[in-house]
């Protein structure tokens, strides 16, 4: 038998705010695993023409000990 309750409206609004919070992290979850993979699938470039490191430069043109480091 199909028993109701009364409920509440604050719990209620608390409980369908759970719902939709819980949604939105399962929908983020889904689509960092989804990114994750179709990134892995990416094909990978291994010659390159130039490589940029940050943080670190030349003395005149000899590279600085930071620099030789990296």
């Amino acid at each position: 038998m199909f028993v109701m309750l009364q409920v509440p409206p604050l719990v209620l609004a608390l409980s369908g705010l759970v719902v939709l919070e819980g949604s939105y992290v399962a929908f983020t979850v889904l689509a960092l695993l989804l990114y994750s993979w179709l990134y892995r699938r990416l094909s990978k470039r291994s010659d390159y023409d130039y490589l940029v490191v940050h943080g670190a430069g030349l003395s005149g043109t000899q590279p600085t000990p930071l620099l030789t480091g990296r």
